[in-house]
């Protein structure tokens, strides 16, 4: 998913804005990179090494949290860049009011 955004920054599509483009590649670099890495990992790691604490399993799920939340936020400036792409009447980028 994160590639095919990628690829609109060298394959520009008409009416899609690379302002959200480039949020929804920001957003996947965060779920790749912060959520899943670096947070979730430390957890896990230090649980595989001290053993369960309440306050390890309270940081794994904090960073699920943040990995549904990033995740949820890229769905819906996806669902967004395709409903602009699918309403393009095409008189607009002419300057004309569209009927």
């Amino acid at each position: 998913m994160c590639l095919a955004w990628v690829l609109l920054l060298w394959l520009p599509c008409r009416n899609v804005p690379t302002r959200i483009v480039w949020s929804i590649i920001a957003l996947c670099v965060a779920f790749v990179a912060v959520a899943v890495t670096l947070i979730a990992g430390g957890a896990q790691d230090q649980m595989h090494h001290e053993g369960f604490s309440n306050d390890l399993y309270a940081r794994l799920l904090w960073s699920n949290g943040v990995r549904a939340i990033i995740f949820t936020l890229i769905g819906l400036l996806s669902l967004a860049a395709v409903r602009r792409r699918w309403t393009f009447n095409g008189s607009e980028s002419l300057g004309r009011e569209s009927p």
